[in-house]
């Protein structure tokens, strides 16, 4: 329904919890919702709470009443909407909404002494803001859109690269150096931490030559199988530096991609060309290619109708359609025996798939 408005007027009296599927003919992109609670028979105090859940269970977040639980027999309301700067994505419980007792210097009716601790407003453009763990622009923006994992790639040292969305989805790196900073190119098959600067944090350079001891980031079943009917996007900043010219492989899905075998998708360049490689489907490829050496921002996404669309610095550059037996999980540095050599800039997954202004506005952001 692009473009159109739907209403849901639930006014029934029901006891709780009261669920609202959304019906299968429809795709909403959610602007509001709020559940108003009649407490007049209540035997004991309450907390009201709205919870709204992606597609397949994914990303369920609770929003509750800023002035948590509610005396037996008053009555309460909590809304979730875009407009009021609550977090879309994630998992776990978060302070939103507004309720009878909000006053009028409550910036977006959350009242700033229920933020979650580390949480800030986040100035995103366009005169918005959100609530964001730290402030960063582009975690506020992901928040936004429906942030499923932010990884920003600012460790300094380690196997791990963290979740910075706090929704937990950490990536664990393979054939890290045990020593940081220095030349990253200068240690093959290693992910060297802190080797150069990206934006207002470390970028790590990922070393692969295409054998056993490739070094990647990789988490497993906590992202979900886009298999073209699953809503989603994955972005990540790459600067390759590929001497050898034939294929470095960005980010994968799935396992034995490249060649026709396997299941799943990868994001690859090869022979300049920024391209995805699905089994089962045609592949995309976009009509020109990069060098060495240049940062830019690299996607695949699907619109949960096997729709799926290639996109480069914010630019639809290829198309596809079609559905795949694909996997779970996301590996950012090989597929099989083919490998990545390069930077990594932040790197992201949302819950669903963006607009061109979207694309364009996470490109800047950085």
């Amino acid at each position: 329904m692009a473009n159109d408005t739907f209403l849901a007027n639930l006014e029934q009296v029901a006891s709780v919890p009261l669920d609202y599927p959304i019906p299968g003919s429809l795709e909403l992109a959610l602007q509001s919702v709020t559940a108003t609670f009649d407490g007049t028979s209540a035997a004991s105090s309450y907390l009201p709470a709205l919870q709204v859940i992606g597609p397949g269970n994914i990303a369920p977040f609770t929003f509750v009443n800023p002035n948590g639980a509610v005396s037996a027999g008053d009555s309460a309301e909590v809304t979730f909407g875009t407009f009021l700067g609550g977090i879309a994505g994630g998992g776990g419980s978060f302070p939103g909404g507004i309720d009878s007792t909000t006053t009028a210097g409550d910036t977006f009716g959350v009242h700033s002494a229920g933020a979650p601790a580390g949480y800030v407003l986040t100035a995103i453009g366009g005169g918005e803001s959100v609530w964001a763990p730290g402030n960063d622009p582009l975690l506020g923006l992901l928040i936004k859109y429906g942030v499923g994992a932010y990884w920003p790639f600012t460790e300094a040292s380690g196997t791990v690269a963290h979740d910075g969305s706090g929704n937990g989805n950490d990536l664990t790196v393979v054939n890290a150096r045990t020593s940081v900073g220095g030349d990253g190119p200068s240690h093959p098959d290693k992910w060297s931490w802190a080797d150069t600067v990206f934006g207002a944090g470390n970028s790590p350079y990922c070393y692969g030559r295409g054998n056993p001891d490739n070094p990647y980031a990789s988490i497993g079943a906590a992202i979900p199988n886009f298999n073209g009917s699953v809503a989603f996007a994955v972005g990540v900043f790459i600067n390759i530096n590929d001497v050898i010219g034939g294929m470095t492989v960005a980010v994968t899905q799935g396992s034995g991609v490249i060649g026709g075998g396997g299941n799943g998708w990868a994001m690859w360049r090869d022979s300049g060309f920024l391209e995805v490689e699905f089994t089962g489907i045609s592949g995309m490829t976009a009509g020109a290619t990069f060098p060495n050496g240049e940062w830019i921002l690299a996607g695949v996404q699907c619109d949960g109708s096997g729709n799926w669309s290639l996109w480069q610095d914010a630019v639809q550059v290829a198309t596809t359609t079609g559905t795949i037996t694909g996997s779970t999980g996301l590996t950012f540095g090989q597929s099989g025996g083919f490998a990545y050599t390069g930077w990594y800039g932040p790197a992201f997954w949302t819950t669903r798939d963006l607009t061109a202004s979207e694309w364009s506005s996470i490109l800047n952001a950085i």
